[in-house]
């Protein structure tokens, strides 16, 4: 909807027009200012380069599920070791849950459940999960008591 209203000028206009004769109600008038202000992030090139860094992001997470997995001696072909990982991802994000944890994980078992047996795929998500999730905490945790002392 915001990128609606600030590619139609007229739409855009028409919206401002109604929120000067007050009849819009506070939280349309409050989105509708937010699209406006929010115009510069949601320019094309701001849009392309997310979207490409998205892509490769799930890209290089799939590419380690699959080696991952590998380990496992399982037939997994690489379009479902893709698949699987990222679906579990965003399944993850859409919980609201902070880090997906918990759901990502249980996701990822049940999918995995048809390829090997649960407590394989129990370990393989939670080798996963520390690779490409508690590391990173870790060291972006470090980093932070670093710089927390030097100030």
């Amino acid at each position: 909807i915001p990128l609606l209203i600030i590619k139609r000028t007229s739409l855009h206009h028409a919206l401002l027009g109604a929120l000067h004769r007050k009849t819009m109600s506070v939280f349309f008038r409050k989105m509708a200012i937010a699209a406006k202000n929010s115009e510069a992030l949601l320019m094309n090139r701001s849009l392309a380069v997310s979207a490409l860094l998205s892509l490769m992001y799930y890209g290089f997470i799939g590419l380690a599920f699959l080696t991952v997995a590998g380990n496992f001696n399982i037939g997994i072909p690489v379009y479902i070791a893709f698949s699987i990982y990222s679906l579990s991802l965003v399944l993850g994000i859409l919980s609201l849950v902070p880090g997906g944890v918990g759901v990502l994980e249980a996701s990822s078992v049940i999918m995995l459940s048809g390829f090997m047996g649960v407590p394989d795929a129990m370990l393989l998500v939670m080798v996963m999960r520390l690779l490409t999730f508690w590391l990173s905490t870790f060291a972006g945790m470090i980093a932070f008591v670093i710089s927390a002392r030097r100030k």
